[in-house]
């Protein structure tokens, strides 16, 4: 770790120590004495410092002092440890629950959970907090160092360094296993975190010889068709292990899964299967997560003590009974298929202290229980529950009841009126559903501190609009108001001057026409969004206490005086799109005198820019798109960020803009656009877009340029350059003129005659040697690319709808590229240099229906790990990638099909091995994706949902799916 100097090690100390940056007199040799038994290292300084904060006595501070010189002085641990000892043991619980399960997640789930198990007697969050031994963010969620969480979980370790089943608190995968098998009762253990998702695993061979092995298993498909011993085939060698980083690739597309792997038996490490004997040894267990395993076994004298409980993506397979959690406080289940209304039911009706219910994509739930069993339950959350369409009305009776969210439950359309019985309701949000308004009834329940109502329903009819009602005054609590909806309508009431704890008002995409002038009476409003509220003519005066302020109007007319909005940081006023009409106020030199303004981004039409910008010394982006700039403003010092419209000269960026690093132009007339990076020492990244006159762009010197991303250039021929040395990222689009791209310091042109004759687009890499990232796309002018030079650095290629492009080469020279994706080129003949590409993690090509052959599979370099994705092209790339030299060895192999346009009935074949049945296929519009949210185009197919279920849940590193342009047969191989 770092060491501080003295002077500074000292000020970190005294701040945490005596809240001030030195120490006091009678302090100051105690305070010097400490610091340098701390070796100067700020976690260790901040810690201590706060641990004597609340030390009055300079005994107590001796005393520490004298612990210190007994720590070895390079343990780190050893100091903490002073400040964990003072710790009370509830405090010293919370800290160890923190470092081995919650750095991360919302406190108020903890909170419960320690508040029955009598860990809160002295609000020990808070006390950790102030010791500096966690922190809490600003959405309520847990921090903790990195050294402070190893300290936490080695003191658990230290508990029984040999046996972890006689630790409190187990985390790691292997040790909970092994844990679980013996038969011995675990007193001690308190806590289990066993996740075992595709994203955390790496698969491990148990049998270190390597020798035979064997799975058999069976698949019963719903509609009678058998599969039997799908997996009963030897595996002769399973050398090395699946990374994550090959897992990961499961999830990079919903059409596309290749993750190969030749260890077929880690699948039997997917599933963590606990018995009822098993859990039941747990006999202290208050906290219990388990992600990607399940119970077997009636479970009636099991996990009576769990406060906390955890399930997650549980096999199909699993059926525990009698479920009897009767002390718990938290129930989560997320993509839970067991979970629907008479299972929820049975368990809230057994956990009588049930505070907390959260529901994340449970299918199979469609409605919610009776809750008048669980009166105590306080935080109730439904997200992404897609079959779920109605809310019981027994929700009413939950009088304790203080948070309700719901998202993303497409097929829920409303709440019950009895919502308005919530007596002490403070937070309500529902996003991304078809609501058209919230219940009349919320309106009375005063004790709501937040509403958020985001609606995906875009209907205008006027029977389903609806104004915010006066009745919102009453809501004196009230401090944040969202709403996101076309159907609120109208002008925003008089009443709403009421609400003197406002802090946030969104009121975006709504058709709100009026803004009434008892906004000047919210004392405490801060933010004010008003974006996309196209009826708006003008404002009103604001209240001084606002920091953020966002208007966007079509309609806008009017822009007040702002002058008094001096604590503003961050003004957005758009009137885009309004037909050009000049707004009302002739100046806005008020913005002069907004001297805390961090971000300014101006969109009216035909509104001189500002005079008074030089005058804002925080002001770090400015964005001014439809202003008059035809005198342009000085710009202050500080700006990092600048973004022009319609701007006809580089010349005023000349001034003094050292700190710049981002420059975006839009839609100037510009013939010629020439920047040299010695006026823009620190610029990192360069935008220009729409620039229909540009036919150069010259980029001289620019040693810090990053990032240079030109689209909708129509008249653009050419990007000169020279010494780009840190260009990253080059992306060309749109550019209908574009021809070449010249390093001027390249002596002579002696590819002259491709560039102008074959039209050959040069890619020099031996001048763009850090370049990682590039896109060209739809650039009709150039027929050929050409990589000239090699690359070490180049990762990320991208060519699209490159509709006259007919070669792509030499990518051999490409060694360390990672991603190729060619799409829409339907004149591309040639890609060489393909197979040589050794790390390739991705091939994506899509509608290069002229593409030949592509992939020589008796000498291809391409990886194991390869993600392939090839759509929309010449048939036979299907015989090409079937006999790929890695589809041979132990994998299962799965072509699906893709729908022709009109609808088919189509029956395929199953095979496996010598033995084949066929199911058939429904008539079908849309193409078939392996994805659990996708089965549901396969209509009333049960069989065949089912067998991909199984697949896509159980199998994923055996998955190949592979799409080939028209109707074929769906095949599935086990290659012995």
């Amino acid at each position: 770790m770092e060491l501080m100097s003295c002077d500074h090690a000292l000020e970190l100390f005294s701040k945490h120590a005596f809240d001030r940056d030195s120490p006091l007199d009678e302090y100051c040799d105690l305070s010097r004495e400490i610091v340098s038994h701390l070796g100067r290292l700020p976690l260790a300084l901040e810690v201590i410092g706060s641990l004597l904060y609340h030390k009055k006595k300079q005994e107590q501070w001796k005393k520490t002092l004298e612990d210190l010189r007994k720590a070895p002085h390079d343990e780190v641990s050893a100091k903490l440890r002073i400040s964990y000892d003072a710790l009370s043991f509830e405090q010293q619980q919370i800290f160890l629950d923190i470092a081995c399960f919650f750095i991360g997640e919302d406190k108020m789930n903890a909170i419960y959970m320690w508040e029955d198990c009598g860990f809160l007697r002295d609000d020990g969050v808070v006390v950790l907090n102030n010791m500096c031994l966690i922190k809490l963010l600003e959405d309520n969620r847990f921090w903790m160092h990195d050294q402070l969480r190893d300290f936490g979980r080695e003191i658990v370790r230290q508990e029984n360094p040999l046996i972890p089943g006689k630790r409190s608190r187990l985390w790691t995968r292997e040790q909970i296993l092994d844990t679980i098998t013996t038969k011995e009762t675990k007193r001690d253990v308190q806590a289990l975190d066993l996740n075992l998702s595709k994203d955390h695993l790496t698969a491990i061979i148990r049998n270190e010889e390597n020798e035979r092995l064997q799975r058999k298993r069976s698949l019963k498909l719903n509609e009678g068709t058998f599969i039997d011993n799908l997996m009963n085939s030897p595996t002769e060698q399973i050398p090395g292990t699946m990374t994550t980083k090959e897992v990961k690739l499961l999830k990079r597309k919903l059409t596309v899964f290749l993750l190969m792997t030749r260890d077929v038996q880690a699948m039997d490490h997917l599933t963590a299967i606990i018995r009822n004997e098993e859990i039941e040894r747990f006999q202290r267990l208050r906290y219990l997560k388990l992600n990607v395993g399940t119970f077997i076994g009636n479970l009636e004298n099991c996990l009576t003590e769990v406060r906390w409980f955890s399930w997650s993506h549980p096999p199909p397979t699993s059926k525990p009974t009698n479920m009897h959690l009767k002390n718990a406080v938290i129930f989560e289940f997320s993509h839970n298929g067991l979970i629907d209304e008479s299972k929820l039911q049975s368990l809230i009706k057994m956990a009588r202290k049930l505070k907390v219910v959260s529901l994340t994509s449970c299918d199979r739930l469609i409605e919610t229980p009776n809750f008048s069993g669980c009166p105590n339950l306080e935080r109730l959350t439904f997200k992404d529950c897609s079959s779920l369409r109605k809310i019981d009305s027994s929700i009413g009776k939950l009088k304790c009841l203080i948070y309700i969210s719901i998202s993303a439950s497409i097929h829920l359309k409303d709440l019950p009126e009895e919502i308005g019985d919530l007596v002490s309701l403070q937070h309500l949000s529902v996003k991304d559903c078809y609501f058209v308004k919230l219940p009349d009834s919320i309106w009375k329940l005063k004790s709501l501190r937040e509403v958020h109502f985001e609606s995906k329903y875009y209907g205008l009819d006027s029977a389903n609009s609806w104004e915010l009602p006066s009745a919102v005054g009453m809501l004196r609590k009230l401090e944040v108001l969202v709403v996101f909806s076309r159907s609120l309508k109208g002008k925003l009431p008089y009443e709403i001057g009421s609400l003197s704890f406002l802090r946030i008002l969104k009121l975006c995409w709504t058709r709100v026409s009026e803004v009434p002038t008892t906004f000047s009476m919210l004392p405490r409003l801060q933010m004010l969004d008003l974006w996309g509220c196209d009826k708006i003519q003008e404002l009103p005066a604001l209240p001084a206490s606002l920091t953020y302020l966002r208007v966007r109007s079509v309609s806008l007319r009017v822009v007040p005086d702002l002058v008094n909005l001096t604590n503003l940081v961050e003004l957005d006023l758009d009137n885009s799109g309004g037909g050009g009409h000049r707004l009302g106020t002739g100046e806005l030199r008020w913005i002069g005198k907004l001297s805390k303004l961090n971000k300014l981004r101006l969109r009216l039409r035909n509104v001189r820019a500002p005079a008074e910008l030089a005058s804002l010394p925080l002001l770090n982006q400015l964005h001014m798109i439809g202003l008059d700039l035809q005198t342009f403003p000085e710009l202050p010092l500080s700006l990092q960020e600048l973004y022009l419209d319609d701007y006809s000269s580089i010349v005023s960026l000349t001034q003094n803009l050292r700190n710049l690093s981002s420059l975006g132009l839009f839609d100037s007339p510009m013939q010629e656009f020439v920047l040299d990076g010695l006026q823009l020492p620190n610029i990192t990244e360069l935008r220009v877009v729409n620039c229909g006159s540009l036919e150069r762009i010259t980029l001289s010197s620019m040693r810090t340029l990053q990032i240079v991303d030109v689209r909708g250039c129509s008249r653009l021929v050419e990007i000169r350059f020279s010494r780009l040395e840190s260009l990253r990222t080059l992306y060309i689009q749109r550019c209908q003129s574009f021809e070449k791209l010249v390093d001027v310091e390249e002596a002579g042109y002696d590819n002259i005659e491709l560039i102008i004759r074959y039209r050959t687009l040069i890619l020099p890499l031996r001048a763009l040697t850090m370049l990682q990232s590039f896109m060209l796309g739809f650039c009709p002018k150039i027929l050929k690319i050409h990589i000239d030079g090699t690359s070490e650095s180049l990762e990320y290629f991208i060519l699209s709808a490159g509709d006259y492009v007919q070669s792509l080469g030499d990518l051999s020279n490409l060694r360390n590229l990672k991603s190729l994706s060619i799409h829409h080129c339907d004149r591309l003949r040639v890609v060489k240099g393909l197979d040589e590409l050794e790390l390739l993690d991705e091939l994506a090509i899509s509608e290069c229906k002229s593409l030949g052959r592509l992939i020589n599979v008796s000498s291809t370099k391409l990886p194991n790990h390869c993600d392939i994705s090839i759509s929309g092209c010449r048939e036979d790339f299907r015989g090409i990638l079937e006999s790929y030299k890695h589809h041979q060895e132990n994998h299962l192999l799965i072509v699906l099909i893709q729908a022709e346009e009109k609808a088919v009935e189509k029956v395929v074949t199953v095979k496996i091995g010598n033995s084949s049945c066929n199911v058939s296929l429904g008539p079908f519009r849309k193409p078939l994706l392996c994805s659990k949210r996708k089965l549901e185009l396969l209509g009333g197919n049960s069989s065949l949902r089912d067998f991909l279920l199984f697949l896509y849940e159980d199998c994923p590193a055996l998955v190949f799916l592979f799409w080939i342009e028209k109707v074929g047969d769906l095949v599935v191989e086990y290659k012995q």
